[in-house]
């Protein structure tokens, strides 16, 4: 179930599993990016980083958040960027979020798989 962390060190242990759905999965490329998944939505996954694209341009930081709590996720997540054009202040239509546990990873993939009613979650504390 996808729950908070325990506390721990900054650092925690990111290796991969050795295998994904009991297949072995290819092994590290020499710059160190993750093996590939062999499928979608895995019950045995590791990653905890979400990209989202085709976000709406005037999406702040705390709309996204605003968006992650009232779907749930409040406490769940410990990172969130949104990419913004310096010269314009509007936003590039995409983010990073880092869920704190694979598992709630997982349910935000689920759970944000079609959404697009980002803007009406915002609260106007941009």
């Amino acid at each position: 179930a996808c729950a908070r962390a325990p506390a721990s060190g900054m650092l925690g242990d990111f290796s991969p599993p050795a295998s994904s759905l009991g297949q072995a999965v290819g092994p590290r490329a020499e710059c160190g990016a993750a093996p590939a998944v062999s499928a979608a939505f895995s019950p045995v996954e590791w990653r905890t980083t979400l990209m989202f694209q085709s976000l709406p341009r005037e999406l702040t930081r705390n709309a996204l958040e605003a968006a992650l709590d009232s779907l749930g996720f409040a406490g769940l997540y410990d990172f969130v960027f949104v990419s913004v054009d310096f010269a314009t202040g509007q936003g590039r239509g995409s983010a990073f979020v880092n869920m704190v546990r694979p598992e709630c990873a997982m349910a935000a993939m689920r759970a944000l798989d079609g959404f697009s009613n980002w803007l009406a979650c915002d609260n106007g504390s941009a």
